[in-house]
């Protein structure tokens, strides 16, 4: 029997090794599924926040155009429009654009004169349709423009003892037609 006694022992050893095993086996098991189990909520967490951001880009996007919206009805109050008005305004505007780009064709030539600004372009606006005109260059422009241009006006005093006495209007530019 003492020979047994050695197996015995080997095989209870064997089976507490085994137990251990198992035991491990089964930690790392549930520790696996547990992680698992993580890893899915996270992915419908992620899933969660990814439908949220969608959702707050879509919403931006309508903040945004209802600002656009809000400043548009904001103008139109202030100057008195109502909403409705507002595509008869913007067709009205485009006529006018057209007309002003219409008109006949003049060559000019604005010289540069004293002062600061003697030698900037000279912005001239129709109708709301703006132009900058280059000083001691030819440039062609609607009759329009040159027709305001050449009505510009400024003030010339007449200084005696260094007070103004007397005030004359002049053209405000020099202005040559090219024929």
């Amino acid at each position: 029997m003492a020979k047994d006694q050695p197996a015995a022992d080997s095989a209870s050893a064997n089976a507490t090794a085994d137990g251990r095993a198992t035991a491990s086996a089964t930690t790392n098991i549930k520790a696996a599924e547990a992680n698992d189990a993580r890893v899915v909520e996270m992915q419908a967490r992620l899933a969660s926040l990814e439908e949220e951001l969608a959702s707050a880009k879509s919403s931006a996007a309508d903040v945004d155009a209802l600002k656009a919206q809000l400043v548009t009805l904001q103008t139109q109050v202030a100057s008195g429009q109502s909403a409705k008005d507002a595509p008869e305004t913007i067709l009205a505007e485009r006529a006018s654009f057209r007309q002003v780009r219409s008109d006949d064709k003049v060559k000019i030539v604005i010289a540069t004169s004293e002062g600061e600004d003697g030698k900037q372009p000279v912005f001239v606006s129709v109708n709301g349709l703006g132009y900058y005109i280059p000083r001691d260059s030819e440039e062609v422009v609607p009759r329009c423009v040159y027709e305001n241009l050449r009505n510009a006006t400024i003030t010339d005093w007449t200084l005696v003892e260094g007070r103004p006495i007397d005030g004359r209007e002049v053209p405000r530019y020099n202005i040559q037609v090219i024929l």
